[in-house]
């Protein structure tokens, strides 16, 4: 008998490294959050994990060397199934290509899908991985995000006020939306963001300065009254509020286009000098009292009754007159009679006797006319009313 004795120690060490690299190869994909599957250069699944099967929520029976049968399951459960078999097949006829795409599943989940070749050291083709993850709670928040990203962006864009974000540096506009846009005489924010700076647009330069140090003192400013010059270099006003960023190094701005309500202002301011010119330059004397309350008197009044302005309003209106009128009644008792004629028929003209301040008594025609509008409004109503007026020896207001 003649027995041959081998040394394999070299070989079973091999096969000892190579079941060892396999348990750590098949932990490694049982660990994975993807889900692995492995085919070969003749498009047999040679290798996957549990996470693949529980994805695709397909049993391990299905998931064998067949890789059709496989292929044809998944394509069930694709929104899309044409488009995923389209690219599966020209990635097996390119086996050089690297591929990773998003692919969405009738039960409204979204898997992230990467697929590499496998080579060999020697460049031998050997397959192809596929992993597959599960993104569905990321591409939910997405969505959530984008949705409110939009709703907030909507809210920006059709804000009825200014708002802007701007370059601290040189007042660049960074962002703007439309009403921005229209404050400053543009007719869109585009033609604002990135190519604008603010210094334009102060009517007066030194208001910027004022800004900015208020700015940098206490982070913000509010309600500022800015007149602007737009692009057209006409006026105009903004209310103005600033915050600053010093995380983006820029300014929030929020503006509301107080313009009208300039104009307002100034043709009240105008309209309150033409009616003190005329008020003081009539030669009818005008008292104006409120709830028996002296309010004020022209020119005209004080040189008739002989008392200043300033005596005038420390005055009871019984002053004016003396106790009895010439037909016996007492001047309190009858002077309640005309005012109530005055508050019904909205205004009243009679004759009555009045005592200036040196005790002497005169006889004068008397228009009372009572308002219940505010004075504002009540002012352009005595313009006219003053205008239409002669041959009065006063003119008497009396507010309700």
């Amino acid at each position: 008998m003649e027995a041959v004795v081998t040394d394999i120690s070299d070989r079973k060490q091999v096969e000892a490294d190579l079941h060892r690299s396999h348990a750590i190869f098949k932990a490694q994909q049982e660990a994975s959050i993807d889900g692995i599957l492995v085919v070969d250069e003749n498009n047999r699944i040679v290798s996957y994990n549990q996470r693949f099967c529980q994805l695709w929520q397909i049993p391990e029976t299905f998931v064998s060397g067949n890789n059709r049968r496989l292929l044809e399951l998944a394509l069930d459960k694709l929104e899309r199934p044409q488009e995923f078999l389209a690219k599966v097949e020209y990635l097996y006829a390119h086996p050089d290509q690297i591929s990773r795409d998003e692919i969405r599943l009738k039960d409204a989940r979204t898997l992230d899908r990467y697929s590499a070749f496998v080579r060999a050291p020697t460049e031998d083709y050997y397959g192809r991985i596929w992993y597959f993850r599960d993104i569905s709670d990321r591409k939910q928040a997405e969505e959530a995000l984008r949705h409110s990203e939009q709703k907030y962006r909507n809210i920006f864009e059709n804000f009825q006020v200014g708002i802007a974000r701007i370059r601290l540096e040189d007042g660049l506009f960074l962002e703007a939306n439309q009403r921005q846009a229209e404050i400053l005489g543009y007719g869109c924010a585009a033609d604002l963001i990135g190519k604008q700076f603010t210094t334009e647009f102060y009517a007066n330069p030194n208001d910027r300065q004022q800004l900015l140090k208020e700015i940098a003192q206490q982070g913000e400013v509010r309600n500022f009254e800015l007149q602007l010059c737009r692009r057209d270099k006409s006026p105009g006003w903004g209310l103005i509020s600033l915050r600053r960023n010093a995380e983006d190094g820029c300014i929030d701005a929020v503006i509301t286009d107080i313009s009208d309500r300039k104009l307002v202002e100034e043709s009240l301011r105008q309209s309150e000098a033409r009616f003190r010119a005329l008020y003081e330059s009539t030669s009818i004397a005008v008292m104006l009292q409120e709830n028996g309350i002296p309010l004020d008197c022209n020119r005209a009044a004080e040189e008739l009754f002989g008392y200043s302005r300033q005596e005038f309003l420390q005055k009871h209106p019984s002053e004016f007159s003396p106790p009895f009128q010439p037909n016996g009644e007492t001047s309190a008792n009858l002077s309640r009679q005309q005012i109530a004629i005055a508050y019904e028929q909205g205004r009243h003209r009679f004759e009555w006797v009045h005592r200036r301040a040196d005790g002497t008594d005169f006889p004068a025609e008397v228009w009372l006319t009572v308002f219940t509008a505010v004075f504002d409004e009540a002012r352009h109503k005595i313009n006219r009313r003053i205008d239409s007026i002669t041959g009065f020896d006063y003119f008497h207001l009396w507010y309700d």
